[in-house]
């Protein structure tokens, strides 16, 4: 299992847009989806933080795309789709018929998303027996 594998984006001030004030990140902590984003300006003096479990908002989600690009988790040798589908309708918070779509490339590509969250879905289907490999997408 992967943990603290750590994504650090460095993006500008959002209300006077000095470099390098704003950070964005997503962490795999003991299987939980972790996220944050942080403004720390010293030009204009903002300063916020969020955080959440899960998979972040879009905006936050589209930062750290544009940072590490995108990443896919392969699952060539399926072992047991139904498990594939219970784990990833439970992680993603989706119904059978959006698991089904994501599945429906098995054996092969299952999900595409950041570093993080494939590295995430990839140690949540070892637990299941499943060996999936995890991938920049080119």
């Amino acid at each position: 299992m992967v943990e603290f594998n750590k994504i650090l984006t460095k993006n500008n001030c959002p209300q006077c847009g000095c470099e390098n004030a704003l950070n964005a990140g997503q962490l795999n902590h003991r299987g939980k989806l972790r996220w944050y984003e942080t403004v720390n300006c010293t030009n204009c003096g903002l300063r916020s933080e969020a955080d959440g479990g899960g998979i972040p908002p879009v905006d936050i989600r589209q930062k750290i795309i544009d940072y590490d690009g995108l990443w896919r988790v392969n699952v060539l040798q399926v072992i047991s789709k139904k498990e594939i589908l219970k784990v990833i309708r439970k992680a993603l918070s989706i119904d059978m018929k959006e698991a089904s779509r994501l599945a429906k490339d098995l054996p092969g590509n299952l999900y595409v998303g950041t570093k993080e969250e494939a590295i995430w879905i990839a140690d949540l289907l070892i637990k299941v027996g499943e060996s999936p490999n995890v991938g920049r997408v080119e």
